[in-house]
């Protein structure tokens, strides 16, 4: 599992909430970002803490991941990161 600080730089503004849908799919929108997903697609059952899978994107030498935090009690999270290329 990566965690978003191994990754690069946490964006704060980015970490938000996420809602739902009446077909139990999460929504996620952070300026250019948007995604409609199913949480089993991020987290397997009674996971906590990061997602496993994370969405990229990027162009030249600067891209950004897409990561979910669910925690204890379920909430989700979403946040952007800055990839730091010495890293990756």
């Amino acid at each position: 599992m990566c965690s978003g600080e191994s990754l690069g730089q946490i964006i704060p503004e980015s970490v938000k909430e996420v809602t739902y849908d009446d077909s139990g799919n999460f929504h996620y929108e952070h300026e250019d970002w948007s995604i409609t997903s199913s949480p089993e697609k991020f987290f397997r059952e009674g996971q906590a803490g990061d997602s496993d899978r994370f969405s990229v994107s990027g162009k030249d030498d600067l891209y950004w991941a897409l990561q979910f935090h669910r925690d204890e009690e379920g909430v989700i999270t979403g946040r952007i990161i800055v990839l730091d290329p010495q890293k990756h």
